[in-house]
């Protein structure tokens, strides 16, 4: 482009320039975007803000223990935490606590000795004192002992007498006796009887003659021949069990055990009191020893009619 000059006011005029000026003030096309310059630094932090109002405490938190459940040997242990009902902030935690392993099967022992047991001396006791019972070795009999019993004699009666007695003993000293079947009761047998006063010993059985207060006394000694089990001796009157006179025990093979008691009862003219013997298995039993005493505490001393 030519560039010319024109006078104005004395001097020359660039019209290039002229005209780029007035392009400018009268407003051209706008270029393209140039590209977006790199990030500032960044600028200070401010100050922190004031510490907001401590919120309300909440409830207190109890835990209590609940049921701990045995579980299966080898399944893993559990914990449950349950909210109590009805109490805010309470639980309540239960447990499951797995079996430890089953141990070894432990070695089986020899079997011990048989033991016998054998009746000894019977000592009566003074009234009121208790009885007494000791198990002594026998010398030169291995694994045999011998039972000593001390038996209380009874309440002293009134001072002209007894009012009525009477007694049942075995003068053999050794009656066999078979029950027929499991808890089956069997009368023991009797061969002599003891003097009697308003009362009669007849047979296995004692019969009173007057109403009245009646101490009822037994002992015998029992060995099994043959069964295990529980054994029970008791008077009866009436053929009925008096609850208050029976003595049990565990009897064993060959094992000898002394049945002892005295029991107060009430009863009627004409009642009968026997003893009898009621195993918990069919067994075979050798009684020694056996006596049976019933003797009137109380009343009119005048025979009866």
């Amino acid at each position: 482009m030519n560039n010319k000059q024109y006078a104005s006011g004395g001097c020359c005029l660039d019209v290039d320039r002229l005209i780029a000026v007035v392009a400018s003030q009268v407003g051209g096309a706008t270029g393209p975007t140039g590209p977006i310059g790199p990030t500032g630094p960044t600028g200070p932090t401010g100050e922190t803000g004031p510490t907001g109002e401590t919120g309300p405490t909440g409830p207190a938190v109890t835990l209590t223990a609940g049921a701990v459940e045995t579980l299966d040997s080898g399944v893993p242990a559990t914990v449950t935490v349950t909210p109590v009902v009805g109490a805010e902030g309470s639980y309540e935690i239960a447990f499951g606590i797995p079996e430890g392993p089953t141990g070894p099967t432990g070695e089986t022992g020899e079997t011990g000795p048989a033991i016998t047991l054998q009746a000894g001396t019977v000592t009566q006791l003074p009234s009121g004192q208790d009885a007494t019972a000791q198990v002594n070795a026998v010398p030169d009999t291995p694994n045999t002992y011998e039972l000593v019993l001390g038996i209380p004699a009874g309440p002293t009666g009134p001072a002209d007498g007894l009012v009525a007695y009477a007694g049942l003993y075995d003068q053999d000293n050794s009656v066999s006796v078979t029950t027929q079947g499991a808890s089956q009761e069997t009368q023991i047998e009797f061969d002599e009887s003891l003097p009697t006063k308003n009362a009669t010993a007849t047979g296995n059985q004692i019969t009173v003659a007057q109403d009245g207060d009646y101490e009822i006394y037994y002992t015998a000694t029992v060995t099994t021949a043959t069964g295990t089990g529980e054994t029970e001796i008791y008077a009866r009157t009436a053929g009925t069990e008096l609850g208050s006179s029976a003595t049990s025990f565990n009897l064993q093979n060959n094992q000898a055990f002394t049945f002892t008691k005295s029991t107060i009862a009430t009863l009627d003219a004409d009642d009968t009191i026997d003893l009898a013997i009621k195993p918990t298995a069919q067994d075979t039993f050798t009684i020694t020893n056996v006596v049976l005493i019933v003797k009137k505490l109380d009343g009119d001393t005048t025979p009866a009619a």
